[in-house]
Order: structure tokens, then sequence, then C-alpha cells
């Protein structure tokens, strides 16, 4: 829970180089590690294997080592070339939904002159002219040029949505932005008889250790994947 006049600081530790299949629904390249074949390089430096620009969004994507998150080496730019108020890159293979309508989206962001950069989730279901939103989800966003965010927030998924399409996105012509490390998962379940108390069934939540006092609280998480809040 956020305090007022307070903030909080992701101390990130991750050791596995990639997420468990079972864990992450995007299923290759969400750190941007994938290489293009040598053949396929020339002429094509603004493509990223298994990402891409959004149909009717204008701008470029690229590999980059600047801002890469360990123990990762390469991110993902995005670069906004229209006048259009939003530029997206999307993971290319939607994402079917089991059962549950909550979901975790964690990634990293940092903000190169956008008006705003962060993460999205098209909630979609089929039709017979092809898929159609039925909802959309945002994340925190960077909002100054130089400013991170380590993303971490549980996301609902309208009931009558069946597939999921991620995306990073900027807002503002000429923006961009560096994005790593982007993951979709179902929330982690409760562990019964955790210290520090029960979990919330919505959120990461590991165990919650408090400090202070009643009039200046101090509240410390350790959320599953390792991040302390």
């Amino acid at each position: 829970k956020d305090l007022p006049g307070r903030f909080a600081r992701s101390v990130v530790r991750r050791l596995d180089p990639d997420p468990r299949a079972e864990t992450n629904r995007i299923a290759g390249n969400w750190s941007f590690e994938s290489d293009l074949p040598a053949a396929e390089k020339t002429g094509k430096s603004s493509i990223v294997p298994g990402w891409r620009i959004a149909e009717g969004d204008r701008g470029t994507i690229r590999v980059t080592e600047d801002h890469a998150q360990h123990p990762g080496k390469s991110a993902l730019l995005l670069a906004a070339t229209g006048d259009d108020d939003i530029c997206r890159a999307s993971y290319e293979a939607d994402i079917i939904l089991d059962a549950g309508r909550e979901y975790l989206l964690e990634g990293y962001a940092v903000n190169k002159g956008a008006f705003a950069a962060g993460l999205c989730v098209e909630w979609l279901r089929p039709s017979k002219a092809g898929a159609v939103e039925v909802g959309r989800s945002y994340s925190d966003t960077a909002r100054q040029a130089g400013e991170a965010v380590d993303i971490v927030q549980t996301i609902v998924a309208p009931p009558s949505a069946s597939q999921a399409r991620v995306s990073c996105f900027v807002i503002g012509p000429s923006g961009s932005a560096v994005f790593d490390r982007i993951s979709l998962a179902a929330p982690p379940a409760a562990p019964s008889g955790a210290a520090g108390g029960a979990l919330s069934p919505a959120g990461p939540e590991l165990s919650r250790l408090r400090a202070g006092t009643p009039e200046d609280p101090l509240s410390v998480l350790l959320l599953r994947e390792g991040t302390f809040q």
C-alpha cells in the first residue's frame, strides 16, 4: 500500500534468464535477447523477432544495449515517427486467456522523450471479421525524459475477453522509450500459512514486514519474483 508522502523503490534480482513457459504467456523474446539470422539482417535493422509496430501506428523498433536489464544484454527501443497520439510495438502472437480474469503485468520502461511510456494489454474476442477489442488496460507510465519504471501490476480481463495482445507504447509525436523483460502471467496462488500473514489474492505479494509507529508507518513487501518494495 502506498503511503502519503512516501515512495516505493523496487530492487530487482532475477536469477533466471527466461521465465518458465507456464509463468510468462509471452513465449518468445520477452527480454529481446533473440536475434535475426545473419541473412535477414541486411536492410532490416528495425525488425525485432516476435514484435511488430501495431497496425495503423507509425514508428520503428530495434534492439539496443542501452538500459538492458540484468542478466540480459538487450532491450527494445520504440520510436514514434508520426503525429499520432500513440505508437505501439505489439507481441505478434495473441495470448489465449484462462478462465481466471486476473493477470500480472510486468516489465521495465525508460522514457527517452515521449509524453509517456509504458505497457498496455488489449483484451480481445473473436469475430467473423477477426479479433475485436473489448477493453484495454494500461500500466503505470514513465512521464519524464530519463524516468524509469519497474512495472508490477495486477490487471483484470473483461468477462467477454478470450485473448490478450501485449504492447509497449509511447505517447506523443516523435517520442521514444526503451523496454525490457515484459511478462504477462496469472498471479501466483497465495500459499497457506505464509509468514507475514495472508496474501492478497489479486497481487504478487509474498510477505509483508511492518515497522515504525502508527503515525509514521513503514511497510516493506517481499514479492514472489524477488522484488522488494
